[in-house]
């Protein structure tokens, strides 16, 4: 057992709030920093699979999660323009393969959840990282409103843009990788399509799925290929008719989700080449402040849930050395997260099969360090 730590998690996102949660657990004293204003229920919809979900099961949160989300019934590829069924993932035997559900859900619903797991004021809001330093004893974060703490540890949790991650190493765009996301959450159309569907063409696709069990919400989200000429890589605000535009001749089903559509925006995709190291003195990255990933197999929340996990017992078990726990830690993580990268880049899963229990059996709990 190591000794207890203050620790610094700079952002609220999936990992972040997880890995708060985790070594809290395990007594350690645990801040999180986040640049928002407060939590919200801002976003889209996300798919989190047994990889993932066992890990909540193990922390009693699943009955919180069953609550908040919704287990497709079954999960289809169709082509895009004939609605050809090219491939059906079984949802139902996904969960008895792997001892835990496959979910989807809004965002903002499985942040609360987690939010929910940890001790009352853990997360602190409107803080935005300005500036990190070291010192051999501690590190000192410096917030834009003028405020800064220390502590023994430092976790980036802040995403593709991390300010830890441009402390430690420098400034250095993510890459583009050509395509866009369309996103919208549609509530009251009164539409009803199929579970949990990606329609495929050559070049693009649109998935379309439900975020609640009452399935009164549809999030819809897309990838297509279009240049990317701003000056920053932050998500933009779109039109209805450059969605119905972009995804013109898809199936009417498709296109009844495209119309019902009014509240639009268009990111780009972003992701890194795999580098190392990930940590620096006291200061370590998870999730995708040092890899991020293309959404298309739904992966990028799954990858930051198992780097919470493994980081937190590395902590846990080597922390007397934090260059040993953080050197086990990535070496644990780094092959995993390349392959998912590499993977999720080509943008073949569940076409017309997969390989499920390379991804989904998993298991950041028990996985060795």
């Amino acid at each position: 057992m190591s000794k207890k730590y203050r620790i610094a998690v700079v952002g609220a996102g999936m990992g972040g709030l997880l890995a708060a949660c985790m070594l809290q657990r395990a007594g350690h004293a645990c801040t999180v920093y986040e640049q928002a204003p407060k939590l919200a229920k801002v976003g889209a919809g996300i798919n989190v699979a047994p990889n993932s979900t066992r890990i909540f099961r193990a922390l009693g949160l699943e009955q919180q999660m069953l609550e908040a989300g919704i287990q497709p019934k079954l999960k289809f590829s169709r082509e895009w323009d004939t609605g050809e069924l090219l491939y059906t993932v079984p949802v139902p035997e996904l969960r008895a393969r792997y001892g835990a559900p496959f979910l989807a859900f809004h965002r903002g619903a499985l942040q609360e959840v987690l939010y929910s797991a940890l001790e009352p004021d853990t997360v602190q809001f409107g803080r935005q990282l300005a500036r990190l330093e070291q010192t051999p004893d501690h590190a000192r974060l410096d917030f834009a409103d003028g405020s800064s703490v220390e502590a023994d540890i430092v976790i980036g949790a802040d995403g593709v843009h991390s300010r830890v991650r441009e402390s430690l190493f420098g400034a250095a765009p993510a890459d583009y990788h050509g395509l866009v996301a369309y996103r919208s959450l549609i509530t009251g159309s009164g539409l009803k399509p199929a579970d949990n569907t990606k329609w495929w063409a050559p070049d693009r696709y649109v998935l379309i799925y439900y975020t609640t069990e009452a399935r009164d919400e549809i999030n819809l989200v897309t990838g297509s290929p279009q240049p990317w000429t701003h000056g920053d890589y932050q998500p933009r605000p779109a039109s209805a008719q450059d969605l119905l535009d972009t995804f013109r001749g898809f199936h009417e089903e498709v296109q009844e989700v495209l119309r019902a559509a009014t509240s639009v925006t268009c990111w780009p995709m972003l992701e890194r080449v795999p580098f190392s190291p990930w940590s620096q003195g006291r200061a370590v990255l998870l999730g995708d402040a040092c890899h991020p990933t293309t959404p298309h197999m739904g992966q990028g929340a799954g990858m930051a849930f198992e780097d919470a996990v493994v980081l937190a017992r590395c902590i846990d078990a080597f922390g007397d050395d934090l260059t040993e726990a953080f050197g086990r830690y990535e070496k644990a993580r780094h092959a995993r997260t390349s392959r998912i990268q590499h993977e999720s880049h080509e943008n073949q899963w569940t076409k017309k099969g997969m390989d499920p229990d390379w991804v989904y059996g998993y298991d950041a709990l028990t996985v060795p360090l």
